[in-house]
This record gives C-alpha cells, sequence and structure tokens, in this order.
C-alpha cells in the first residue's frame, strides 16, 4: 500500500519536535522521516530555531524569516518566495501553508487540521474565565480565515473523527473540497516495559485550566497512589500550590517539560496515563503513546469523543466529577493484561495513507 512512484512533498510547519511533550509539530516531523524512509523527497520548511538536530537522509529543512515557534505574519509571507516548481504535493500543518492559497501555486494544498476554531471558541467559553473569553477573540478571527479558507485547499486532512466531523458542520460554502480523516501516527520505537513493575499515575501536557490537571490533583485525595505530572504552562505555580494545600506531599510530582525519550520510559513504567481534559481536542498523541507504551488511560468524555465510536481497548472514560475519577483511575490501576496500540494509529500505516492521498491528489492536479 503505497504510491505509485516517489514525491517530492513540501512540508510547512512552524517548528520542530524535541521541546516538549507531543505537539502537532512532532506528528508532522515523524511522518516527514516516514516519507523519507519510503523513498520521498521531504523539505521541510519551519521557523527559526527549528530544526532537529538530526535530519535523515532524503529530508532537508529550512528555515524561514520570522518569529520562532510562530506563524508570524513575516514568516507567512516568506513561504510565498519558496520555490515548488518540483514540489509534487504541500502539506500545511494548521495554517502553514494559508499564504500559499493565494500565490496561485499549481499542486495540491492540503491542510493537516488538528483542531477547528469553532471547537476552540466553544473550549474557551465553557471555562468561564475572562481570560478565556478574551482568548476566543483569536478564535473568532482564525474562524473567519477557515470560512474564506477551507473551500481553497485541495483537501483538509482531520486528525481524529471529531476534527473531521467539526469541519464537516461548516456551512457547504465554507467546506473544503475533501476531508479525509487520517489518525494521528506513533513509530514502533516507543519504549517498551523494561521490566520495572508499573505502578502509579501519569499527566503529560501543557499545564493550562482547560487540560483539568486540577481536577486530576484533586482526585488524588481519594486515591491510594503517586501521580507524575510532566509538562509546563501558565498554571504550574497555581497547580503546586493547590497539590500542597491539599496536603498531598511526595504524592504529587512536578517534573516540568521533559524530552520525548524520557517521556516514554515514564510511560513505561506507569500503570494509568490520565487525560482530563476539559477542552475539544483533535487526537491527542498522548494517549496513543501510552497505549503504545503499554499503560492504561483514562480519559475525559471531550477526549473520548475524539476517538470515534470505537476507542482502543485499554481507553477507560470518567463522568465529569472528582469522585467518578478517582472511582475511574483506581479502576485502571487494577486492570491486568496486556495492552495494544491498534495497528491504524502504526506511523507505517499512517504514513502510507498519506502516500496514498497524495498520490491521488497528484494524479488529479495532472488530469490523471
Amino acid at each position: 500500500m503505497t504510491a505509485d512512484s516517489s514525491m517530492t512533498i513540501a512540508v510547512f510547519s512552524r517548528s520542530m519536535p524535541g521541546h516538549g511533550p507531543g505537539g502537532m509539530e512532532l506528528v508532522a516531523w515523524r511522518l516527514a522521516c516516514a516519507w523519507a524512509a519510503n523513498g520521498h523527497v521531504v523539505r521541510v520548511y519551519t521557523t527559526p530555531g527549528g530544526t532537529p538536530s538530526e535530519v535523515p537522509d532524503r529530508v532537508a529543512v529550512t528555515e524561514l524569516a520570522g518569529l520562532p515557534g510562530k506563524y508570524s505574519r513575516t514568516w507567512l509571507r516568506a513561504t510565498r518566495d519558496v520555490d515548488l516548481s518540483d514540489v509534487d504535493v504541500v502539506l500545511g500543518v494548521s495554517a502553514g501553508a494559508r499564504y500559499l492559497l493565494r500565490s496561485g501555486a499549481r499542486r495540491p494544498i492540503v491542510m493537516q487540521a488538528h483542531g477547528t476554531s469553532v471547537d476552540e471558541i466553544i473550549t474557551k467559553w465553557s471555562l468561564r474565565t475572562p481570560r478565556a473569553a478574551i482568548g476566543s477573540l483569536r478564535n473568532f478571527v482564525g474562524l473567519l480565515q477557515d470560512l474564506r479558507n477551507y473551500p481553497r485547499y485541495t483537501a483538509v486532512v482531520g486528525i481524529g473523527p471529531s476534527v473531521s466531523e467539526s469541519i464537516d458542520r461548516y456551512p457547504r460554502w465554507a467546506s473544503p473540497k475533501r476531508v479525509v480523516t487520517i489518525p494521528n501516527g506513533i513509530p514502533d520505537s516507543t519504549v517498551k516495559n523494561d521490566g520495572m513493575p508499573r505502578n502509579g499515575f501519569l499527566y503529560v501536557g501543557r499545564l493550562h485550566r482547560e487540560k483539568g490537571v486540577d481536577l486530576l490533583i484533586r482526585s488524588m485525595g481519594d486515591v491510594d497512589s503517586v501521580l507524575d505530572v510532566v509538562g509546563d504552562g501558565p498554571e504550574r505555580a497555581r497547580l503546586e500550590h493547590l497539590a500542597s494545600e491539599l496536603r498531598l506531599g511526595e504524592r504529587v510530582k512536578f517534573h516540568g517539560a521533559l524530552p520525548p525519550p524520557e517521556i516514554a520510559t515514564m510511560m513505561s513504567r506507569t500503570a494509568v496515563v490520565v487525560v482530563p481534559s476539559r477542552r475539544r481536542e483533535g487526537l491527542p498523541l498522548v494517549v496513543m503513546e501510552a497505549l503504545a507504551a503499554g499503560a492504561h488511560v483514562v480519559v475525559s468524555a471531550t477526549v473520548r469523543a475524539t476517538l470515534g465510536d470505537d476507542a482502543p481497548g485499554g481507553v477507560l472514560t470518567w463522568g465529569g466529577d472528582r469522585a467518578s475519577l478517582a472511582s475511574v483511575m483506581t479502576s485502571a490501576a487494577k486492570m491486568e493484561g496486556r495492552v495494544v496500540l491498534p495497528a491504524e494509529y502504526d506511523l507505517r500505516n499512517v504514513a502510507r495513507r498519506y502516500e496514498l492521498l497524495f498520490d491521488e491528489l497528484r494524479g488529479e492536479s495532472r488530469g490523471g
């Protein structure tokens, strides 16, 4: 299941991995490396400082002028000057290829959507805080851009069922020509259990109110175990104070941001990874990485919805209140049996699905 012949693929992404857990940039980089391993040429265009320390053969990384890690106007304008004459297909991570829609480039331009502006607005208003309400104004601007740009893309790839369903609810005049669901992929090199006993709970992600880490910490008062918190963000000081206030002592440990290999090792020794997010997610990479590492996963209802009708084995959902979360976490920690990542999330299969889509779009653009 591969494309008929090699392609040159251009990827526009605001940064590359190595700076904390998960993220859409890590998804894009893994795909770029997988495509190169399958014989394709991949050109990655990113922001200053976004080049990984190791770049495989057949992958070239170019840093365009602008702000590090952001789709600044300067950077987006610079994308229009990129020579795409021998490129077969363009993949824009989120808004990464947005300005190319104006350039008249005669090749397929695909958007990889990790969420929608509508879901961001709903999430922020559900938090009912002044800061979130103000932040939603930016999402309204993004919504206007979506309404204008979606029909211009050759195709939009939703990284999970909930993302594609959200896009499908846009009005017909603002809908993409084609919406395809291709989930995030996990490489088989993810660290496996090294014989150490599995115990405790683990949270990996940004420390922000919408991620629900405060709910997780409060639930630890009803759970006889330990919690490791990996990640950083604006809520860290408040969360550390909360853990102290609840007298959880050494039972809750904050590690800050860690590199992916260290996170994978922690997952391989953890009984349960908890994803208590309040927000409407795309398809959290941490869920798939936890399953690949053999850990059970407890998710909120909003995260469960991202998995579609059939959640992988090893995923449990809690009802929303602290008592329910503590109960489900305790049940998950007692579960036995091997957790296996479904084949549809294997990076090799995911990369091939993109290749088939790109090859089809390339043929259509050539009138084939």
